[in-house]
């Protein structure tokens, strides 16, 4: 164990810089990807239909009301009580966190209001570790399954895919019996029940996710995609769940639609279709401003929410 934490303090400061580095070095390429397929992106947007971006913001923003029900049902599985329209207004109120440097403070976020609610800081600890396991599992799992299953996907990508389908399986089935049996006190334990709803709602939450992806590509007509809706959406999952995974690479940038582009033919530059990917991100950007405004509604306090966003 010495020798474990040993080695994590020894990567930890470099892990740390990298993260510090990715991000702005991955901006810099999209950039020049961007000025150097300017022509080519320009008439790809000038030909976009715009009703289908509009759905695509729309079904991002209905992603935003099926995420809290993850959370309230792992809350009431620990057996603590946390109303949905707590965690909503929790979830939606601090989306602007996203947006700062690291990729991580709407997390840090949420688990500040949490622990206001009066959830210990060990358990808000341990519920923050379940969810970024589920939702890697979940990822993992769904999308590398429809990857795997594409005909015509390269040995290596198919054969990876199906590896990340295995270890999200398992992750899933593992995951409440490590929690119950090493982390959680003796008093809670994690509902079998409540945690099976929540990974059903949470497999329901990156369907609608997919979807508001495969709009997003129908925006654009001009591209000549030689797969399936069905596989679109797949192959996004299993591309934000590489992106989830690699540390340096805070929120994915880069690194997901660098996947996506190697496994969606679009018929046009490697170069030009990460920039053409990396745009979803502004429907993203769109559709949580929408939500934080919309939260406003659901909150007692919602006057005085638009500067509470830390």
């Amino acid at each position: 164990m010495a020798e474990q934490n040993s080695v994590i303090s020894t990567i930890k400061p470099y892990l740390v810089w990298a993260r510090r580095i990715f991000t702005p070095i991955a901006i810099a390429f999209l950039l020049y990807f961007a000025w150097h397929s300017r022509t080519l992106l320009a008439g790809q947007v000038q030909s976009s239909e715009f009703s289908w971006l509009i759905l695509s913001t729309a079904l991002w923003i209905l992603s935003h009301f099926m995420s809290p029900v993850f959370t309230f049902l792992v809350l009431k599985g620990f057996s603590i009580p946390l109303a949905y329209n707590n965690v909503f207004n929790i979830h939606a109120s601090r989306l602007p966190a996203k947006y700062l440097p690291g990729g991580i403070w709407h997390s840090a976020a949420r688990a500040s209001d949490y622990y206001r609610q009066g959830i210990s800081v060990r358990n808000v600890g341990i519920y923050l570790l379940l969810e970024n396991i589920v939702i890697a599992a979940i990822t993992l799992l769904i999308g590398g399954s429809v990857v795997a299953s594409i005909d015509g996907t390269g040995q290596t990508w198919a054969t990876m895919a199906f590896i990340c389908a295995v270890l999200g399986g398992v992750a899933i089935i593992i995951s409440p019996i490590i929690l119950n049996k090493y982390f959680l006190p003796n008093e809670i334990s994690l509902n079998p029940l409540e945690y099976t709803k929540s990974i059903g709602v949470i497999a329901v939450y990156w369907l609608i996710v997919a979807g508001a992806f495969i709009c997003f590509l129908q925006g654009f007509p001009d591209l000549n995609l030689k797969v399936s809706s069905v596989e679109i959406g797949g192959i996004y999952i299993f591309s934000w769940a590489i992106g989830f995974i690699t540390l340096f690479a805070p929120q994915g940038v880069g690194v997901t639609e660098f996947v996506a582009s190697q496994l969606l033919e679009g018929g046009i530059a490697t170069s030009s279709f990460i920039v053409l990917l990396a745009g979803f991100r502004l429907v993203i950007l769109v559709a949580d401003i929408l939500t934080w405004m919309i939260s406003f509604i659901f909150s007692p306090d919602g006057q005085n929410k638009a500067y509470r966003v830390l």
